[in-house]
């Protein structure tokens, strides 16, 4: 795309050409003054004033045509710009308007249903009192039976939610003892039993203990 200078230095180069035109046209004309015609033979002039008139309209209608283009192009690539930005509010917008539905109908099920409000897991008095559980995971075990595990130590209480989540790539299911502290959502307790688990020993005390207090 033609730049603004460069099209100011294009008028300004006819300018000058029409100029040069007009000088070699008094060029030829001042000879004939200073000497007495050569009848047949005397030279005759490159251009009338006419001629150059009319070249030098017909180079001024080529620059506006060129810088109409240029003006025309800057509008439709600005158009097609402005189009792109409204399409990508508008995708955002949409996306937004069914994250909100979709926030309004889990409200709408938690409060029909309390045990499974917001992120899938129980408020049972057991929970509630013990804010720290450790679930093992045996070595092999499906995910139907890990999370049968986990539903028994009531750290969820939608078992085909967990597995549902499971299910969709989240990762896989490690063996060994895990942790769980509070009220984990689905997210964090899936999180947790496909990251490290704590060691065995470790985990074992604590079992011990928290059996002891009991």
């Amino acid at each position: 795309m033609l730049k603004r200078p460069f099209l100011f230095g294009l008028g300004v180069g006819v300018m000058a050409g029409a100029a040069l035109l007009q000088l070699l046209l008094i060029g030829e004309h001042a000879p004939q003054r200073m000497e007495p015609a050569a009848g047949p033979a005397a030279k005759t002039p490159l251009y009338t004033q006419a001629e150059l008139d009319l070249r030098l309209a017909e180079e001024r209608s080529r620059v506006l045509e060129e810088l109409k283009r240029q003006n025309a192009g800057q509008q439709a690539a600005a158009d097609a710009k402005t189009e792109a930005q409204a399409e990508t509010a508008k995708d955002a917008a949409g996306a937004l308007q069914s994250q909100d539905a979709d926030q309004a109908r889990s409200n709408r099920a938690g409060a029909a249903d309390p045990s499974k409000r917001g992120t899938g897991l129980s408020r049972t008095p057991q929970q509630t009192a013990s804010k720290r559980v450790i679930v093992r995971i045996p070595p092999n075990a499906s995910l139907d039976e890990a999370a049968g595990l986990l539903a028994a130590k009531h750290v969820v209480s939608d078992k085909k939610a967990f597995i549902d989540r499971m299910q969709d790539g989240s990762g896989k299911i490690r063996a060994g003892y895990f942790a769980f502290e509070g009220s984990p959502g689905i997210a964090e307790v899936v999180k947790i039993v496909t990251g490290k688990p704590l060691p065995p020993d470790e985990a074992q005390a604590e079992m011990n203990r928290a059996e002891a207090g009991k």
